[in-house]
């Protein structure tokens, strides 16, 4: 069955601001606080960016759609491979508009694999949630 999650913040700052500061593939170690490397690698049209964790996990991600426009600001990537309890994991990035500045929404789809839904479903949670309120606290 699959498993959806979705986390969201909103910041006192306009979407091109935020979009600037957090929207670029690679600048996920700029943002997350479990992020020790982040290596962005591009194989033609293909970009992967490997991630490692201060705890020494690793992360193997590959970006499958960008948009860098005036209406939509976000990229979408699926895992290749992670210590995460999940597959066929599929996930969008985004920064809209909100009355009060820019909310930037993370969410995903995927199978729990190892671990039960609800499970894999607080793992992943726990990993949106720790980024965007780093990211709510770069804009405080």
């Amino acid at each position: 069955m699959t498993v959806e999650v979705q986390r969201k913040v909103v910041v006192p700052a306009s979407v091109e601001e935020v979009w600037r500061r957090v929207g670029d593939f690679g600048a996920i170690r700029s943002w997350h606080p479990a992020i020790a490397t982040c290596d962005v690698e591009r194989n033609g049209p293909q970009i992967y960016r490997h991630l490692r964790t201060h705890d020494g996990g690793e992360f193997l991600e590959r970006e499958v759609a960008e948009h860098d426009d005036v209406t939509d600001h976000s990229y979408a990537y699926e895992i290749v491979s992670s210590p995460l309890p999940v597959s066929n994991y599929q996930s969008v990035f985004r920064v809209v508009p909100d009355d009060a500045g820019a909310r930037i929404e993370w969410s995903s789809h995927f199978e729990a694999h190892g671990a039960t839904e609800q499970e894999a479903a607080q793992a992943v949670a726990g990993v949106y949630e720790a980024g965007l309120d780093s990211i709510k606290q770069q804009f405080a």
